[in-house]
């Protein structure tokens, strides 16, 4: 699905709540959605529904002027929201906010980059039952398994699906695009590899309990209960179709 035009912002808005108060102007100029620098934050949010696990955002971005983060996406894990920070900490990183409740240049996806103003750069995002990556251009720059980990906004904004912003800098975006993704768990390791202990998780939509195995034709595979491979929903079912079954197997 295309979300920007090229000439209207329609089905977006400007945002005016917290560091978002003082913004710069918001227009459309050239096939491109020009934010321009504001006091802390420039943003707009998509108004309508968006997908919270298995999907694909990709865009361009570029820096105008200014020397701060040009790109900054705020996007939905399952039930929690995160944000992909392009330019920001001095101009160069690029990383997610907040993983294990630490910001980007001390959770392990941060990355220096030679980001160059005046240059536009293609941002792709993908979020997956299993993991959360993100390429710039071609290079893939984040590689997260969501195994074990916890995610949260680094600011205010808690309530908003999906927006994109730039932190006191002029940033022009276009080709704004979101795709739904089939759901593809990762298979189990074929080496044999242990499993990490994880807790034994309760379904409340199946009622049964996933002690670490899944079932494919009867036969039982090992899986993380914490989801490290993901989730395919046939499984949730048993082989036979009912929670009973699954419970049988484990």
């Amino acid at each position: 699905a295309t979300l920007f035009d090229g000439k209207t912002l329609a089905g977006w808005k400007v945002m005016e709540e917290d560091d978002l108060a003082q913004h710069g102007k918001v227009r459309v100029d050239e096939d491109r959605i020009v934010l321009e620098r504001g006091n802390k934050r420039t943003g707009i949010a998509w108004a309508g529904e968006f997908p919270k696990v298995d999907y694909e955002i990709a865009l361009e971005a570029r820096r105008e002027a200014g020397e701060d983060c040009f790109c900054d996406v705020y996007f939905p894990i399952g039930s929690s929201l995160c944000s992909l920070a392009v330019g920001a900490w001095g101009g160069d990183m690029v990383g997610l906010s907040c993983v294990d409740g630490q910001w980007a240049p001390d959770n392990g996806t941060g990355r220096r980059l030679p980001l160059q103003t005046g240059r536009w750069y293609s941002v792709r995002l993908r979020v997956t039952q299993a993991k959360v990556q993100v390429w710039i251009d071609d290079q893939k720059v984040v590689d997260l398994s969501r195994a074990g980990r916890t995610f949260s906004p680094p600011s205010e904004h808690k309530n908003i699906t999906w927006f994109l912003a730039s932190w006191e800098t002029t940033a022009g975006l276009r080709n704004i695009r979101m795709q739904l993704l089939e759901s593809q768990p990762e298979p189990p390791p074929a080496d044999g590899t242990p499993l990490d202990t994880a807790a034994v998780a309760v379904s409340a939509a199946t009622g049964w309990a996933d002690t670490g195995l899944y079932l494919d034709k009867g036969k039982p595979y090992p899986i993380s209960a914490t989801g490290r491979w993901g989730v395919r929903h046939d499984w949730t079912q048993g082989p036979e179709g009912w929670p009973g079954e699954a419970r049988a197997w484990l």
